[in-house]
């Protein structure tokens, strides 16, 4: 029961680490802690009948599979202002659940959407940090603030390409789906990444720069993690938020330039010669040949990014990268498992 202790010593540590600032999250915590233990109650139970009895199925993590055990980690990541302490807690008990399989199906939405509010102030504070090491003093407060802006407008532009006009590359069903970003859901779809461009919320951390570079690699993993999971349904909307927050990071800094055309440019290069890759006709391509192309595309459409500085060793610019990293593996991820 390793899987249990992890989980409950982190639901403590949370709960410890936000009773003053965030009593809420303390008592999401311990409420947290109950249902818990009573889901060990019942998977201990499932193993005894499974002993005693060989035709029953040895029972799994999945057993533990509860959105109150889930809320206490994403109401603290909710907070833009949280602190690193709380953040690697929180962030380290959502990786654990996906681990184990222990998430609810529908729930990667909501942790795709918190996971952006915090992209969103990692995206700043980088930016800031970025700006001042290449002396771009004046304007950075309002300069960079803007800039987050843009990455998650160039973001949502890139998205609704690939839902619009390139799902079918990853072998969707076209016109019986959700053709734009406008129609997903009455509008909820476009309103879910318009807020995690980092719209309605603070944008200044009070983490360090290393801090928030850590938190920015350790939000990537968690969805590559989401998008590998062959457990959590990939929706359409689920795919938007998922490259709407690895194309942010992908943006973020941007050496200096706070609007959002060598953003767009080198999302442009990497989404279109991915696309190309697939064929022009966005039909779904099942050959090996295939995928090794749609690699080569993708790889030459992050070359083409050269007006974002990729080879600085500035924490912007490795976060850049492994956003880039990330965002491949998204997208090479959909199509292993639409050319099957």
């Amino acid at each position: 029961m390793n899987f249990v202790a992890r989980v409950e010593e982190n639901l403590r540590d949370l709960g410890t680490e936000a009773r003053r600032k965030h009593p809420g999250v303390k008592e999401a915590s311990e409420r947290a802690i109950l249902t818990l233990r009573s889901c060990q109650t019942k998977y201990v139970a499932a193993v005894r009948r499974a002993t005693s009895d060989p035709a029953q199925v040895h029972p799994t993590t999945a057993l533990f599979r509860s959105q109150d055990v889930l809320r206490p980690f994403l109401l603290a990541a909710n907070y833009p202002d949280a602190s690193a302490r709380i953040l690697a807690i929180a962030l380290g008990g959502i990786e654990l659940l996906l681990e184990g399989d222990a998430i609810c199906g529908g729930d990667e939405k909501n942790i795709v959407r918190v996971l952006g509010i915090q992209a969103g102030i990692c995206c700043d504070s980088l930016g800031r940090d970025e700006m001042a090491s290449m002396g771009h003093q004046g304007g950075i407060a309002g300069g960079v603030g803007a800039g987050v802006g843009a990455a998650g407008s160039a973001a949502a532009g890139a998205v609704g390409a690939v839902i619009g006009s390139g799902w079918g590359m990853f072998g969707g069903s076209g016109g019986s789906k959700h053709s734009d970003l406008h129609s997903m859901g009455g509008g909820s779809g476009a309103d879910d990444l318009a807020g995690l461009s980092g719209g309605g919320h603070s944008t200044h951390s009070a983490r360090t720069v290393r801090e928030d570079e850590d938190v920015a690699r350790r939000i990537l993993k968690i969805l590559v993690t989401i998008a590998m999971s062959p457990a959590l349904g990939l929706t359409e909307e689920v795919l938007a938020q998922c490259l709407t927050v690895c194309l942010m990071l992908l943006s973020c800094g941007n050496t200096g330039n706070t609007d959002s055309a060598s953003a767009g440019a080198a999302i442009d290069a990497i989404l279109g010669s991915s696309n190309s890759a697939a064929g022009g006709n966005r039909t779904r391509t099942s050959s090996r040949s295939g995928q090794t192309e749609l690699g080569r595309g993708l790889s030459h459409g992050t070359a083409l990014s050269s007006s974002m500085s990729m080879d600085a060793k500035t924490p912007a610019c490795r976060t850049r990268r492994a956003a880039c990293s990330s965002l491949k593996k998204v997208i090479m991820t959909l199509y292993e498992r639409t050319s099957k």
